[in-house]
């Protein structure tokens, strides 16, 4: 079951996801949003999973 569509609403997620930018503590996003911990858990297990491995980054060259 994917856990987006058992969200509260569409607007939850997208506060989720600006909180999740500001790398703050899984217990504050879930106490201030009103979602369950264990809701937050599975959307950032699949957040993740959709991210690819390698990123293909490349150093920057550094001037001498």
């Amino acid at each position: 079951m994917d856990v987006l569509t058992t969200a509260n609403n569409d607007t939850a997620v997208e506060t989720v996801d600006k909180l999740l930018l500001e790398r703050l503590p899984l217990a504050e996003i879930a106490r201030v949003t009103g979602v369950s911990p264990r809701w937050l858990q599975t959307y950032m297990n699949q957040k993740l999973e959709s991210v690819p491995e390698d990123l293909s980054v490349s150093p920057k060259k550094r001037a001498n």
